[in-house]
Formats: structure tokens, C-alpha cells, sequence
């Protein structure tokens, strides 16, 4: 209530294990005095509301997608339906320090980038931050492979460039021993040898 006197948002409730999603927020409005005359009270559907943005996967290849996560009792939340699944999960953290790491991060109040193992099993790179009003996370994530594939083929390719380049000039020098400085060395001791 203390936000509320302030002109603040306040979360009332969350129904996140209902069928229809939904969220009930409060607002107080003050009046020109700074004392509170009225709240506003609103329940925002999510299905119709944040789902449809968080399942735009423009710009997140094959792999990405955008999670809203909160800690349950019972482990890890996913709030929005997954790019992989259209069940939500919710999940226990425990298969080592690296799995589910983004998601427990962004919903402990934490912020960053870092690789960890999502809830496939797949190793993945993502950006996470808290939302606090909500006391959520949110996190953008991709797994590694595809993340990192321009980068490992651009690698790949200078590697072998670099080979090849090897290649080559060690043949050039061979055939500039061959063809230039061997029949020169023979002319130089021909030429030596007839002029004693």
C-alpha cells in the first residue's frame, strides 16, 4: 500500500497458474495537493497483451528466443510460453551451477551476459536483466552453436587459408631452388673450374 500512497505500480496479484495468464496492478493517482484520491486498478491479459511480443523471434535465428521467468517454490518459472515447447515449465535448478544459470540470475535481481545450459539441455549465450516491479527476469538467449557460427567458419577459413599460403610458398621455394639456384650454382662451379 506504501507505493500505492506514493503514486507508484503495485503488482496485487499474479494468476500465472491459471489458464488465462493475467497480472492485477494498482496505481495511485494523487491530486494537486500529493495526497492519493483514487487508485486505478487494471488486470492485463498476457496471452493478448506481452506473450505476442516476446514470440517475435526477428533477429534471434533458428535458435533464440525471449523468456520471462520468476522463482517458485518449486524452481524456475517460465511465465511465457518457450520458441521450443508451448508448455510452461517450471524447473528445478540443480543439474550443476551452469543449468538454468541465466534464468535463476535475471529472477534473483541479477544483470549480464554469460553462456549456462537452458531447459532443452543445450548449451546457449544470452543477455538477462531483472524486472523489478514484477520481481521477474527476462532473458535473450541463442545457443552457442549458432551464435558463434559466422565467427568458428571465419576461423576455419583463415585457418586454411593460412595453410594453404604455407603451401604455397614453400613450393615456390622449392621450385626457385629447382629452376633459378641450383643451375646457377652449377654455372658459378663451371665456371670456376674453367677458369684454373
Amino acid at each position: 500500500m506504501e507505493s500505492i500512497k506514493r503514486g507508484g505500480a503495485v503488482v496485487m496479484q499474479d494468476y500465472l497458474n491459471a489458464e488465462a495468464r493475467h497480472l492485477d496492478f494498482a496505481k495511485g493517482i494523487r491530486s494537486e495537493d500529493g495526497n492519493v484520491r483514487a487508485v486505478i486498478v487494471s488486470s492485463v491479459v498476457l496471452n493478448n497483451t506481452i506473450f505476442p511480443i516476446f514470440s517475435d523471434y526477428t533477429g534471434l535465428g533458428h535458435t533464440g528466443e525471449t523468456l520471462l521467468v520468476k522463482l517458485s517454490d518449486h524452481g524456475l518459472m517460465h511465465i511465457n510460453p518457450t520458441r521450443h515447447s508451448s508448455i510452461r515449465k517450471i524447473e528445478t535448478p540443480g543439474h550443476g551451477k551452469e543449468r538454468f544459470r541465466l534464468g535463476t540470475s535475471a529472477a534473483s535481481g541479477s544483470e549480464g551476459i554469460d553462456e549456462g545450459i537452458d531447459y532443452r539441455g543445450k548449451r546457449v549465450v544470452g543477455a538477462y536483466r531483472h524486472v523489478p516491479l514484477l520481481n521477474w527476469g527476462i532473458v535473450v538467449k541463442m545457443d552457442v552453436e549458432e551464435a558463434f557460427r559466422e565467427i568458428t567458419t571465419l576461423r576455419k577459413n583463415f585457418h586454411n587459408r593460412n595453410i594453404d599460403f604455407g603451401h604455397n610458398a614453400s613450393d615456390f621455394l622449392f621450385h626457385y631452388k629447382q629452376v633459378y639456384r641450383t643451375p646457377c650454382q652449377s654455372q658459378a662451379k663451371n665456371k670456376g673450374n674453367s677458369i684454373r
